[in-house]
């Protein structure tokens, strides 16, 4: 999180808007941009407004999930013993509820941005559905797998807590655009695609290992 962090206010201090710092045949180069949307989701950004709609109410979904599902958790399965990690959970489900609340005030309140809302909104499925399966699972690969994907979200998470309020991209390499339609990004997101090669490693392995013992 820490190189992400100073990765992200170099570049933002030091190049201006779209400047190139580093150009490899365009297959990979440097280039500042800043990411309006919440946790760089560029993708939004072409669509209709009625797809957006359509995104924004899966977030809700989404939250509204991991609300019980941590909730539950709290409430059923965790054990007295565990009291720290009780409080903390705790605290993390008041804080969706406040988030929650707030987003469903966007609605009706003009003076509360609807931009606001749908990053609390995302708040709920990008950091505490993360934390909620780091606790969960014991195997260490998992845990640091997740761990990892937290790093990834929070990354991006701070960008709105100083200027300019935004994610701030800078890399960008050609492969990953032309295949998987990924634009100009940063570390935190490289945390985030680490994460994923990781749980298909994890995948393709336990598969392996079911195939290998399965007497049939």
């Amino acid at each position: 999180m820490l190189l992400d962090l100073l990765s992200k206010l170099w570049f933002f201090e030091n190049l201006y808007y779209g400047e190139e710092w580093l150009n490899l045949g365009n297959t990979f180069k440097i280039q500042l941009t800043i990411n309006p949307l919440a946790f760089s989701d560029a993708m939004i950004a072409n669509r209709t407004p009625e797809s957006i709609s359509a995104r924004e109410k899966w977030y809700y979904l989404l939250g509204g999930f991991s609300l019980v599902l941590m909730g539950g958790y709290i409430a059923l399965i965790y054990p007295v013993k565990h009291r720290r990690m009780q409080k903390y959970l705790l605290g993390m489900l008041l804080y969706i509820i406040l988030f929650s609340l707030s987003s469903l005030l966007a609605r009706y309140l003009p003076g509360v941005p609807p931009k606001s809302s749908l990053v609390s909104v995302m708040l709920m499925t990008k950091i505490f559905l993360p934390v909620y399966f780091f606790t969960l699972f014991t195997q260490s690969y998992l845990k640091a797998a997740f761990a990892i994907l937290i790093a990834s979200n929070v990354g991006n998470l701070l960008s709105f807590t100083y200027y300019p309020y935004h994610v701030i991209d800078f890399m960008y390499l050609r492969p990953l655009n032309q295949h998987f339609g990924v634009g100009i990004f940063n570390f935190a997101d490289v945390y985030g695609y680490i994460f994923l090669v990781l749980i298909i490693i994890y995948g393709v392995v336990a598969l392996g290992r079911y195939l290998w013992t399965d007497p049939g």
